[in-house]
């Protein structure tokens, strides 16, 4: 009988942790599960704020050529900035944004192959502000454009 008992208890004492096991193994399996989704997820989200990172540059970079300078490589920054944002600037209106480019930033010689970083922001507030010129201010600006070559398809571009 004490055998008897003692075989039903190990048994009972068994079944019970068979079946803990498995309760707890499903349960860490689901968690496993839910943690991976997670992190999937995150890495989903990290990858899409890394692609936008990357498609946003904070600043128009060159590499001065022989014959360029500071001046072409504002020209050429904001008419990119108009094509990438479709803003319509005239001539005079792009006059004005490249002279103040240029001026704000000491107006440097540059060396062959220096690299040269144009802010963004800088070019799109000053591209606002000859949006804002008065029709006066835009004649004036005007009388500098005689002459200009406005194709800076080889300015700071590598040859």
């Amino acid at each position: 009988m004490i055998k008897l008992m003692l075989t039903s208890s190990v048994f009972v004492f068994l079944f019970s942790a068979a079946f803990f096991l498995a309760t707890t193994s499903s349960v860490l399996q689901n968690d496993s599960v839910l943690a991976q989704e997670i992190l999937d997820t995150q890495t989903t989200e990290d990858e899409a704020n890394n692609e936008v990172v990357e498609e946003a540059p904070a600043a128009y970079t060159y590499e001065a050529q022989p014959g360029d300078s500071y001046t072409l490589m504002a020209r050429k920054a904001v008419q990119t900035l108009g094509i990438v944002e479709d803003i319509n600037l005239s001539q005079a209106q792009i006059i004005f944004v490249e002279t103040n480019l240029t001026q704000s930033a000491g107006a440097p010689l540059l060396d062959v192959d220096e690299i040269v970083d144009i802010e963004k922001a800088s070019v799109s507030d000053w591209a606002q502000r000859a949006t804002e010129l008065s029709e006066s201010e835009e004649a004036a600006w005007a009388a500098y454009t005689a002459g200009v070559d406005f194709n800076t398809d080889g300015v700071g571009e590598s040859s």
